[in-house]
């Protein structure tokens, strides 16, 4: 008798110990599940965050690389502006330049009439 109520105590222990272990299984896998839905959170969390960062890093470079643009649009047209204005006075002294040279033709060939007529009525 003595040995069968050991082996019922034993029995007991290990239907306890499967008892136990099955609800230690139980928590652990509710365990992982809740580990693994607040992953997914956590996951998604990042990856929002790092979408609306990104977009922000977007909008502020291009606001940067929009202002940089206008900037070198407004140097380039001044200094398209500045050239078109020293063509214009290098076109003005081409055209001065172009009336004394005729005006000194001119008068070279009425100097050389004039020798020539003198030349001829003496």
């Amino acid at each position: 008798m003595m040995e069968s109520s050991r082996l019922k105590k034993v029995e007991q222990a290990v239907g306890d110990l499967q008892c136990d272990n099955a609800l230690l299984r139980q928590r652990a896998d509710s365990g992982f599940e809740a580990v693994q839905a607040q992953f997914a959170l956590t996951e998604e969390k990042l990856r929002r965050e790092f979408r609306d960062g990104l977009h922000t890093l977007e909008t502020c470079l291009g606001a940067k690389i929009e202002a940089e643009a206008r900037c070198l649009e407004n140097s380039f047209s001044n200094e398209i502006q500045l050239l078109a204005a020293r063509m214009d006075r290098q076109d003005a002294k081409i055209d001065q330049l172009t009336k004394w040279l005729i005006g000194a033709q001119i008068t070279a060939m009425a100097f050389v009439a004039g020798t020539a007529v003198q030349l001829f009525l003496r």
